[in-house]
């Protein structure tokens, strides 16, 4: 087992052409260890987004590395980063991404179900639970409120047990009781 879930080696990633070329992230390192919450806070075009885009692998670094739980993900295929995010990495996006067909409970055993697991219905009903949807498992996305479908995004995120969660904004559409439950759910998953 590696001793980071995540390293980033002086990574660049640069937007762009001749004179128009951004530089989004410079240089940038860091080691996240295994269990941690770590949050990336600044201001709006600061690079957040970009970094955690290259940490998962979802955009390549214009140069450095970036390892993720003991794999180098510059040297894996598409097919093999495929795999990765999926076995190994939970995501939390700012659109959640609901399928909106499914039941609240369907949404969360979605990647175990891609993954070719079964999901363990106790699992799945404790885990809403614990973040007060208990009531909404049998729900469609439609019938939720903007603060419960982000929950339902963090259940889904979380299940798997992945070695990272990546969350873009996580707590930004809850109101506070919400938010200090997922913040404190987060932190100790």
């Amino acid at each position: 087992m590696a001793q980071h879930a995540l390293e980033l080696r002086d990574v660049v990633k640069r937007h762009g052409h001749g004179d128009a070329v951004v530089t989004a992230l410079d240089r940038v390192t860091m080691r996240i260890p295994r269990g941690t919450f770590t949050a990336v806070m600044g201001p709006s075009g600061s690079g957040k987004s970009t970094l955690l885009h290259c940490a998962a692998g979802l955009d390549r670094p214009t140069s450095g590395s970036v390892v993720l739980d003991g794999h180098e993900l510059g040297d894996l295929d598409e097919t093999a980063l495929t795999r990765l995010r999926r076995d190994r990495m939970g995501f939390v996006f700012q659109s959640f991404n609901l399928v909106p067909t499914l039941t609240v409970a369907q949404n969360v055993a979605l990647p175990l179900e891609f993954a070719g697991r079964h999901p363990d219905e106790r699992a799945v009903r404790a885990l809403l639970a614990r973040l007060g949807l208990a009531d909404r498992i049998d729900h469609r996305p439609a019938e939720l409120s903007g603060g419960q479908q982000q929950r339902v995004a963090i259940a889904r995120a979380v299940l798997s047990q992945p070695a990272v969660v990546f969350a873009d904004e996580p707590t930004g559409a809850l109101d506070t009781r919400p938010r200090a439950t997922c913040s404190a759910f987060c932190g100790r998953r």
